[in-house]
């Protein structure tokens, strides 16, 4: 198997991963954030807490490994893959970094040291998010289409 095929094999893999990570997020752990806040602030704002301080390596690593071998893909792609596609899917993951850091986190930080939170700043969360889930979801039909391009 070439490098350019490992390399493939790995950005299909791990823009999976980042999906399934992002749809966890989106669809389960931040709608359940809605219903814990209107059921209760003060321990939405415990369980928001626990989640932000247990997010590190079971999130951080595969989700630093997926914008890691999409960037690798820039460089080394089979030959039948053109290059706009790795542009287009880096393009995008910039834009779920910066609304990460521009928008999430700030936001997180606030909830956590404020120990506020109203259902807006919640409603916030969830779409901030759906912009990263947004990029993931492309990201995941460009690699399909890639895929089955490279299997036909």
């Amino acid at each position: 198997m070439s490098i350019q095929s490992v390399v493939f094999v790995a950005v299909i893999f791990m823009t999976f991963v980042a999906f399934q990570l992002f749809w966890d997020g989106q669809l389960i752990t931040y709608p359940m954030f809605c219903w814990i806040q209107m059921q209760n602030e003060a321990v939405f704002v415990r369980v928001h807490q626990s989640y932000v301080k247990s997010l590190g390596i079971p999130t951080y690593l595969p989700t630093s490994l997926y914008l890691l071998v999409t960037f690798v893909f820039l460089f080394i792609h089979p030959a039948e893959i053109s290059v706009a596609a790795p542009i287009v899917m880096n393009v995008l993951n910039v834009i779920g970094v910066i609304s990460t850091f521009a928008l999430l986190v700030p936001l997180h930080i606030h909830i956590d040291r404020t120990e506020k939170a109203t259902l807006a700043d919640v409603n916030r969360l969830i779409a901030f998010n759906s912009i990263r889930f947004s990029m993931v979801i492309v990201n995941s039909i460009i690699v399909l289409y890639l895929l089955v391009r490279m299997l036909n």
